[in-house]
């Protein structure tokens, strides 16, 4: 069954591999070509952090170096575009085996997952599934117990993405051992330490400028738009709110994952940042579990549309950043749309 799903979301991924081609025409965007390559020229042999600023986390810094190291955009493509697939195999048959644990069908991997219109066109477009791949197998090994491997893979996907440092906490509750907390935590520090420490000695401030920037970064894809002057403190107070209502929550306690998929899916509902390719790291639990289709669907189909609207002036009416813009009332309505599954799940489990 497996081979088939792999199959399956192969054949997407190739599709989502030319349109995102370099020199294809229409080439649809992605930051890993249009943003980050576009910037390389100018850094010829020099390493980022040490040489120059990069607002990614470590681990997907040194991709981009390993990548580039031929300074040819072709080549750069391909190696990025691998990762990213054996990534996505990889998060793939984490959920295979999840849901053969449960007994639940497989289908959903097919609906929720590898034809969702986000699959298709955000695969390749940043470091998502890299980070998601290490967040899954930290979830993996955490329900099997084995705290070691765990804070391991936690290391990592916080060093490829910041975002699954949101599910670190529901992993420390997983274990009833204060030594296997304390294994875990100390475990994924020097996972994440290994690959930022020679940041770190060579140019501190090079190592600690992913984190700021991302703490300066404007409102983006948000509700929070309508509310610039406070959209941090919102944001971080909404979502301190979020993460106590799940941790404390006596009836009904959900297990890891579902857990991490509501963290996940609390954090994209208040943050003040919710690009479209963020919806890659929330597919692999929607797979595990299944929501009210037309929600999900339609909220994907509006995720692709920003893609899409950002960069027409038609649709865009000038400045896709601005409020005002047709782009952003997608993207809230977008957001909006999820709200409902986070309170369905939370109620009740599906």
């Amino acid at each position: 069954m497996f081979h088939n799903m792999a199959y399956l979301a192969t054949i997407i991924f190739i599709v989502g591999f030319w349109l995102h081609y370099p020199g294809a025409y229409p080439k649809i965007y992605t930051d890993i070509v249009d943003v980050i390559w576009t910037r390389i020229p100018l850094y010829d042999k020099m390493i980022p952090y040490v040489d120059y600023n990069l607002e990614y986390p470590a681990l997907s810094g040194v991709l981009i170096y390993a990548a580039s190291i031929w300074r040819e955009l072709y080549t750069y493509y391909y190696i990025i575009s691998l990762v990213s697939y054996f990534s996505m195999l990889v998060s793939l048959y984490i959920v295979y085996e999840v849901l053969k644990e449960t007994g639940k069908s497989f289908d959903s991997i097919a609906y929720y997952l590898i034809f969702a219109p986000s699959f298709l066109f955000f695969s390749i477009y940043s470091f998502d599934w890299f980070g998601i791949m290490f967040l899954l197998l930290s979830l993996f090994f955490a329900s099997k117990r084995k705290a070691l491997r765990s804070g391991l893979f936690m290391g990592l996907s916080v060093s490829a993405r910041l975002i699954p440092l949101v599910c670190a906490p529901f992993i420390i509750k997983e274990y009833s051992r204060q030594r296997d907390r304390l294994l875990f935590i100390l475990t994924a520090f020097l996972s994440w330490l290994s690959t930022n420490v020679y940041f770190m000695i060579m140019n501190f401030e090079g190592f600690i400028y992913p984190y700021m920037y991302q703490l300066s970064w404007v409102a983006e894809d948000s509700w929070l738009n309508l509310i610039p002057t406070y959209y941090r403190s919102v944001s971080g107070m909404l979502y301190f709110w979020i993460i106590c209502l799940i941790l404390f929550r006596k009836k009904k306690r959900f297990s890891l994952f579902e857990s991490s998929f509501l963290a996940l899916l609390g954090f994209v509902l208040v943050s003040y940042k919710f690009p479209p390719q963020y919806m890659i790291l929330l597919l692999p639990f929607f797979a595990l579990y299944p929501s009210n289709y037309m929600l999900f669907i339609t909220s994907n189909l509006l995720n692709v549309m920003i893609i899409f609207w950002w960069f027409s002036p038609t649709f865009n009416f000038g400045n896709p950043w601005s409020v005002n813009s047709p782009v952003q009332w997608v993207a809230i309505v977008r957001q909006l749309l999820l709200l409902p599954i986070f309170i369905n799940f939370f109620r009740r489990k599906i």
